[in-house]
């Protein structure tokens, strides 16, 4: 009849579909595992930079040395070269991947976290944005703080500088439930700054090194959603070109 001869025509045109999209998905996973290891593998070559430079700084610095350096015009001050260091440091910190089995877990309060990182950043200080908060009940969630802290700087960060002429920083949590009904607590980031085209989205959002700031190394969201991933959450973004962009995290409690 002509609906067997249907059926057996989409079975036949369906086989090579289904192996076609097999087949996207091993390329699609293999061109993140190359990305994953050409990132770790950059890192490790700037690392190695980073520390000869910390290294050689420490030894101009005159915190090391029991005689204070002869000012000299051609060489940096004592501030200049404390303040390269911390620098270099944080940044070292950045590109060091900590193994999970290296984790130190215990229970963090996410509602107090970020508005320490809010804090800390200086961020109520700057006069061209508005910090909106909109915290839900106190959760705790079980991580490494160091992790947790550095995924929501990186977005703060991040949102801050999405905002060259101001704007507003919104910071919201909320009880709520994963893909699996685990309870969780879903925190957004929120700016109302540039946003992002569809395309960069699509094609450069989550691969390290390919970032919009100018003077950043573009690893910032990479690392956060690998976060995320690491304590069974997840991290995914919505933009809108000219008018800002929302980061939302979901982090089991």
């Amino acid at each position: 009849t002509d609906f067997r001869e249907l059926l057996d025509f989409m079975e036949v045109v369906s086989a090579p579909l289904a192996m076609a999209i097999q087949s996207s998905r091993v390329t699609d996973e293999l061109v993140a595992a190359k990305e994953l290891e050409s990132y770790f593998r950059v890192s490790a070559v700037v690392l190695d930079d980073i520390k000869d430079s910390i290294n050689l700084l420490e030894h101009l610095s005159p915190a090391s040395s029991t005689k204070p350096a002869p000012p000299s015009p051609n060489l940096p001050s004592s501030e200049t070269v404390s303040a390269t260091i911390k620098r270099l440091r944080h940044l070292e910190l950045r590109l060091s991947a900590v193994p999970l089995a290296q984790w130190t877990i215990r229970n963090v309060d996410i509602n107090n976290l970020i508005r320490d990182v809010i804090d800390d950043l200086g961020v109520r200080t700057l006069e061209r944005i508005v910090v909106r908060e909109r915290f839900g009940p106190p959760c705790t969630v079980r991580a490494d703080f160091r992790q947790l802290l550095f995924l929501f700087e990186s977005l703060v960060t991040n949102a801050i500088d999405a905002m060259p002429m101001g704007g507003s920083l919104i910071v919201s949590t909320e009880q709520t439930a994963d893909a699996d009904e685990h309870p969780a607590v879903k925190i957004t980031i929120a700016d109302t700054g540039v946003g992002m085209t569809p395309d960069f989205m699509e094609s450069k959002l989550f691969r390290p090194f390919s970032g919009t700031k100018k003077n950043g190394l573009g690893i910032g969201l990479f690392q956060s959603r690998e976060i995320a991933r690491q304590l069974e959450g997840s991290l995914w973004v919505e933009s809108i070109p000219g008018r800002g962009t929302s980061v939302h995290v979901i982090l089991r409690t």
